[in-house]
């Protein structure tokens, strides 16, 4: 069974890989590179994905409460873990709260779990982007500004999900050219977005240390702890509480380490926990879904 999911996690795997390679050359910009995932490719794969889904309301609903129960459990994680480190909380609030469920959880529940896990991921993702954002702003810049939740609200992510359920409530089929369009897009985003994750640890140089090693222990533990403990409250159905799990058990976001840097707080904490949670995310991620 592990061989079966790590052969399923292969083709993401290369992809990661090939990013790492590309941005250790430095050969790839890495902020280019997500700006293009998280804003053209990855919008049309969640209007593809969206439409297609068999996902039901009820479980489309669920998902969002889980997304609540789980950020609101990994928040009171990180105050402790930044008071028993003796960090600073905007230094280490992000990469503990908030797993990778865009650049590697999209691409993975599609390859394992198949378009219902993909489409819970899709919304897991975007509703988490909501307090990530918020949170990431309000830590590390100290305020949050009426145009930065417009821009969040209008972004090309939410628009996408908003089009996406629009157009499975419109009967009938898209134009030929139109639904050509947007499988040949979505098809390219899952690999598009892991290859930025690679880029991002072939350009960032991690370090290690005590606080480090407990929070990537503290990332998987209290990650899975919070996915169980929304599944077991809100009583979600097999196929949702495996997926949220799983996203919730993710390697740190790329995002966690992004915006921080944007305004000037110290990345060394981030930077590293993004590198080794995702390494570490080869082992630890399949045996988590053997279980499951």
């Amino acid at each position: 069974m592990i061989h079966e999911l790590l052969h399923l996690q292969l083709p993401l795997l290369m992809m990661v890989a090939g990013g790492a390679f590309f941005g250790y050359r430095q050969l790839v910009e890495e902020r280019s590179l997500i700006v293009i995932v998280t804003d053209f490719f990855m919008p049309l794969l969640i209007i593809d994905a969206l439409r297609r889904s068999t996902l039901s309301a009820a479980d489309a609903g669920s998902t969002v409460w889980a997304v609540a129960v789980v950020i609101t459990i990994l928040f009171v994680v990180a105050l402790v873990f930044a008071r028993l480190s003796r960090s600073e909380l905007r230094e280490v609030a992000l990469p503990v709260m908030f797993p990778n469920t865009g650049f590697l959880g999209i691409p993975l529940l599609y390859l394992s779990g198949g378009p219902v896990a993909g489409s819970v991921a899709i919304i897991f993702d975007t509703i988490m982007g909501i307090p990530m954002i918020i949170m990431g702003l309000a830590l590390c810049s100290g305020s949050v500004r009426w145009r930065s939740l417009l821009h969040l609200l209008f972004s090309p992510l939410s628009v996408a999900m908003v089009v996406g359920f629009g157009l499975r409530a419109i009967p009938g089929e898209l134009p030929l050219s139109v639904d050509a369009t947007l499988r040949f897009a979505g098809g390219v985003a899952s690999p598009v977005a892991a290859f930025a994750v690679g880029v991002t640890l072939g350009q960032n140089r991690p370090e290690w240390s005590i606080r480090i090693v407990a929070g990537v222990l503290v990332r998987f533990l209290a990650g899975a702890a919070a996915g169980f403990s929304a599944a077991t409250i809100l009583g979600l159905s097999e196929v949702v509480a495996s997926s949220v799990i799983v996203l919730a058990t993710l390697p740190s976001a790329v995002f966690s380490y992004v915006l921080p840097a944007r305004y000037g707080v110290d990345t060394t904490f981030a930077r590293s926990m993004v590198a080794f949670t995702t390494v570490l995310g080869v082992v630890c991620i399949p045996i988590l879904m053997l279980f499951l």
